[in-house]
């Protein structure tokens, strides 16, 4: 699989833009944000503790990074481990912004957006095995792994102004610890895992949370793929990963179907796999390296999407045209990386 992956250099670009750098002055930086725009970034500094926001500007010779400013460290007793400039929309009007701190005790802190103010803080989850999730859309936070429940906040603005964050009726359903959870990447659904369950999928679409109408469970079904490490969704909705120490199975969300497994990836756990925006490509992370995989199973899953869809009595002509040529191009993608597979 890494022999038939090294061979797609045509998908990196032949002339590289100057980098932009931001001198750090020796404070290492854990990781980056972008903010949904692109147009500024968050970057955790370790030994201050605290965000360092940046602006993303772009110039003739390529992009500038410049330091807006370093948030304040508004626990010095934890350690910061995630961080995010957070923006809602309303109709695809910003209706309000804040940055998100996430500490290694689960406290939840809500700043305005140059890190001075706090807005919030609350605990999420408790214990080694709480974790914290925010939402895409940053209207809600999640607590889970130290029960059965997934507790949730909702982030609420008015008038372009931060206005309060409202504990929400928690979701129930599965029997044992959470242990893992996803967003979908529109925020309309949110799967869950536990031991005793299985998968659960509940629907945001369905109900209105921030007024007390819990979100239902919509759908459930077993796990017959083992233990697993993290979860993710592409972005099309299309495929389910599982990271299982130094592995990562895709799943088809449609089918529940194990569409590809891409084994031994590193000797150590893998630490992160994120999807690209478009849903071509799998970044992993992990053992002193990161690993670019073309999604062969979204290839597939897209093929059985167009396939289910093509049988809907719904289905008009210039949509089942349309289906047929996608089809055929997916088709023709899935014969040649296989192809390339068994080189």
């Amino acid at each position: 699989m890494c022999k038939y992956l090294s061979q797609f250099g045509s998908y990196w670009p032949t002339r590289v833009t100057p980098p932009a750098r931001y001198n750090t002055a020796h404070d290492p930086a854990l990781s980056v944000e972008f903010a949904q725009d692109g147009k500024s970034l968050c970057a955790i500094l370790q030994k201050e503790n605290t965000v360092a926001l940046f602006q993303v500007a772009k110039q003739e010779s390529g992009y500038e990074l410049k330091h807006i400013s370093n948030a304040v460290d508004f626990l010095p007793g934890a350690a910061l481990k995630k961080a995010k400039i957070s923006v809602q929309f309303q109709s695809g009007v910003q209706s309000g912004a804040f940055l998100y701190h996430e500490y290694s005790n689960h406290t939840v802190v809500l700043s305005d957006l140059r890190g001075n103010h706090e807005l919030n803080r609350f605990s999420a989850a408790a214990g080694t095995s709480g974790k914290t999730l925010l939402s895409p859309c940053s209207k809600f936070i999640l607590g889970f792994g130290d029960s059965a429940e997934i507790r949730g906040w909702a982030v609420i603005f008015k008038s372009g102004s931060y206005a309060s964050t409202k504990k929400l009726h928690s979701l129930c359903g599965h029997k044992s610890h959470v242990s893992q959870a996803a967003f979908f990447p529109d925020s309309s659904k949110l799967i869950s895992l536990s031991d005793a369950s299985g998968f659960k999928i509940h629907d945001f679409n369905s109900a209105d949370w921030q007024r007390d109408d819990t979100p239902r469970e919509v759908e459930c079904f077993p796990n017959q793929w083992g233990l697993v490490d993290s979860i993710q969704i592409s972005p099309d909705s299309l495929v389910l990963t599982l990271v299982q120490h130094s592995s990562i199975k895709f799943i088809s969300l449609r089918t529940k179907v194990l569409l590809l497994e891409i084994k031994d990836i590193f000797n150590a756990a893998i630490k992160s796999a994120e999807f690209s925006p478009d849903s071509e490509l799998v970044a992993v992370a992990g053992d002193r390296c990161v690993r670019i995989f073309k999604n062969l199973a979204g290839l597939v899953a897209k093929a059985h999407e167009s396939k289910a869809n093509l049988m809907s009595p719904n289905c008009n002509e210039t949509y089942k045209n349309r289906l047929l040529e996608e089809l055929k191009s997916d088709q023709k993608k899935i014969n040649e990386l296989q192809k390339l597979l068994s080189a």
